[in-house]
């Protein structure tokens, strides 16, 4: 990989990292451009959006659906071992979903008042 130092082991930014993102923000405006034009603006004609505006604002709203959608679903994917590959970290600790401490708060407020009115106090 481009960038590596061996003296401490890690990895430095170099030109080559900037030309890694131009290329993607290239591929995902082509990709956004195309989906829209051959996809959604003619879908969004055929469900019977009359006007122009109505068309591109239909094929803009659906393509942050697509793209969050598919974005989401793949980074809630590669969270499974079946998408786990030599290159990615394994040593992650899992996903915990702990309240935090205002929603515990709230939560033991609620069961407590709950409590004293069944108890009629």
């Amino acid at each position: 990989m481009s960038g590596y130092d061996p003296s401490d082991n890690t990895y430095i930014q170099t030109w080559d990292d900037a030309y890694y993102v131009f290329f993607w923000v290239v591929v995902f405006t082509g990709a956004r451009a195309a989906t829209m034009d051959f996809v959604l603006k003619p879908f969004a004609e055929w469900g019977g959006i009359q006007t122009k505006k109505g068309r591109t604002r239909f094929a803009e709203q659906g393509w942050l659906f697509v793209y969050y959608s598919g974005f989401w679903t793949l980074g809630m994917v590669s969270r499974n071992a079946f998408l786990h590959s030599n290159l990615e970290r394994t040593d992650l600790p899992p996903l915990v979903f702990l309240p935090t401490t205002s929603s515990q708060a709230l939560y033991s407020s609620a069961v407590t008042a709950s409590t004293k009115q069944k108890a009629g106090m």
